[in-house]
């Protein structure tokens, strides 16, 4: 990793993200970190499951998917939450372009308790787009 990444993309906390997983220490006691286009990713990721409000200090931050799990997974749910996540993440100055995918992970069912979000993204001074794919279950 290039320090003109983590000057870029940032650095930060790092967090669970997992149900499972446990905060981390490391060995010399402190929080270990994520930083460069890792640290963006799990920003990204933050973005989709917050809800908007939840942040006192950034009411309008997040595109709440996690409040969307048990909702319609109608095509027209799913382009209402793709849209809400691509303006939640155009927000970040990191984030020059984007595409999301939105797709229910249980067939044809109305209602789903999964979801996998699709994300395409081009950093700010970047020619060099990535995929993500991020998989939320209830």
């Amino acid at each position: 990793m290039t320090v003109a990444d983590v000057q870029r993309f940032g650095r930060d906390l790092w967090l669970p993200e997992a149900g499972d997983e446990s905060l981390r220490v490391t060995a010399s006691g402190d929080l270990p970190c994520r930083q460069g286009r890792p640290n963006l990713e799990s920003a990204i990721r933050r973005c989709i499951c917050t809800t908007p409000g939840d942040l006192t200090h950034r009411p309008r931050f997040g595109a709440g998917l996690l409040d969307r799990l048990e909702g319609s997974t109608s095509p027209a749910a799913r382009s209402a939450l793709a849209n809400a996540i691509r303006s939640a993440l155009l927000a970040d100055p990191r984030i020059l372009e984007v595409a999301v995918s939105v797709q229910a992970g249980a067939g044809d069912e109305p209602r789903a308790a999964a979801l996998t979000v699709e994300v395409t993204y081009r950093p700010a001074r970047d020619d060099r787009s990535t995929t993500v794919t991020y998989e939320f279950a209830e």
